[in-house]
């Protein structure tokens, strides 16, 4: 990890002033490691690039997400990009146990996180929480609308055309006990949350899939789907297509050049038209 000047670096995160100094750097390039945590890309008004990791686990030996689903970490990290540097800065409401594989994004002026809140009962319309990067601290609205089937796994993606988040599929969570049965089944909702309202609403259900990616690729208006397993494919390479202008699903989709393996877990990040 580089090394940071003594000197006080102050971005705007998303019209947000972010305020990351020397005393945050993390010296230690294996305390940054994570498993099951998200990581968030956003731009900073004066152009800086920055990334946002949140959740997840520091157990090397954790290999199912879903057996530590209630055991994750509740502080963040920031990465300059360009100075190749992670901060820590301390948050303020953060929740006592942090989120395994949260759903993140930034809308244009926040970053949003839906947890599922893995075990705590009575929190459907409060699993999502923005973080105010002023003072680095957490809030979290109280959500409206048809509020989704609580899930945990699920793919969450911002689509800037629309100003909408997506979620898609995932592991359904009991309405008891907020957590998943056994064996867990797999969701096909897509459901959509307006950062301007925090309300939620219905989309056309796509294929059950879980532990997948979404990203918004803006030259198509469309969200591209990649990978992820359900109860018959211990993983899946295929790619599948959601119009944010229609609201369909193209299943069959024509791919050029050589499929990469199949595989869960992963992350994906689209760019323009790639």
């Amino acid at each position: 990890v580089a090394a940071a000047s003594s000197d006080t670096a102050t971005f705007t995160a998303n019209g947000r002033s972010a305020n990351l100094n020397a005393t945050q750097v993390v010296t230690d390039a294996a305390a940054a490691w994570r498993a099951f945590a998200c990581l968030v890309p956003f731009t900073a008004s004066d152009s800086t690039a920055l990334m946002l990791l949140y959740g997840g686990t520091n157990n090397v030996g954790a290999t199912d997400p879903l057996s530590i689903a209630s055991s994750g970490l509740s502080s963040i990290q920031v990465f300059d990009i360009a100075k190749n540097v992670w901060y820590a800065p301390s948050t303020e409401g953060e929740p006592s146990v942090g989120p395994i594989l949260p759903g993140c994004g930034a809308s244009s002026d926040s970053i949003w996180v839906y947890d599922s809140q893995y075990g705590v009962t009575g929190k459907d319309s409060s699993a999502v929480s923005f973080l105010d990067s002023t003072n680095w601290s957490w809030s979290a609205p109280t959500e409206t609308g048809q509020l989704p089937v609580t899930r945990f796994g699920a793919a969450f993606a911002y689509a800037a055309s629309t100003k909408l988040f997506y979620m898609h599929g995932g592991i359904p969570l009991s309405d008891d006990s907020n957590t998943a049965d056994n064996p867990p089944g797999i969701a096909n909702n897509m459901d959509l949350l307006s950062p301007s309202s925090d309300s939620w609403m219905y989309a056309s259900n796509g294929p059950a899939r879980k532990y997948h990616t979404l990203c918004y690729m803006d030259s198509i208006e469309s969200l591209v789907m990649f990978g992820g397993s359900d109860q018959n494919i211990a993983s899946y390479n295929d790619v599948k297509v959601f119009s944010t202008k229609t609201n369909i699903w193209q299943y069959a989709v024509n791919v050029n050049g050589e499929m990469p393996a199949e595989r869960i877990l992963h992350s994906a990040v689209c760019v323009d038209d790639t």
